[in-house]
């Protein structure tokens, strides 16, 4: 007989991805994702995914990034969504939709962002 170990996993989407993840969230409550960073999170309503997002608050510790320019998620929307799923929220302001597109390259922020979630899960 094998036996698996779990992993505790950290997980980081932006967009669709953002999404993706929250699904399976809401889906595996137990999963083993200790924390998600969710950067600029496309419009779950735009893809006629609300309904099947709101589920529940999420039981993973999460911070969602967002911006005020982001034209897949606006800032009201997001806000809703922060609220829906019990995340932390960082509005970065006027940043687009936090991608190369929107003038993004290398993101030490991001990371910094990260590794604040991380210390939040040891305090």
């Amino acid at each position: 007989m094998a036996h698996f170990a779990w992993r505790i996993l950290r997980a980081v989407a932006h967009s669709f991805g953002a999404l993706a993840l929250v699904h399976h969230l809401l889906q595996q409550p137990d999963a083993s994702v200790a924390a998600a960073l969710l950067v600029a999170p496309a419009d779950p309503d735009k893809f006629g995914l609300g309904a099947a997002l709101t589920a529940a608050p999420l039981r993973t510790a999460a911070t969602m990034v967002l911006s005020q320019s982001d034209p897949w998620l606006s800032l009201a929307a997001g806000q809703r969504w922060v609220a829906r799923w019990g995340c932390h929220m960082m509005n970065l302001g006027d940043a687009g939709h936090i991608n190369v597109a929107s003038g993004h390259g290398p993101w030490p922020e991001g990371l910094l962002m990260f590794t604040r979630l991380m210390q939040r899960l040891q305090a």
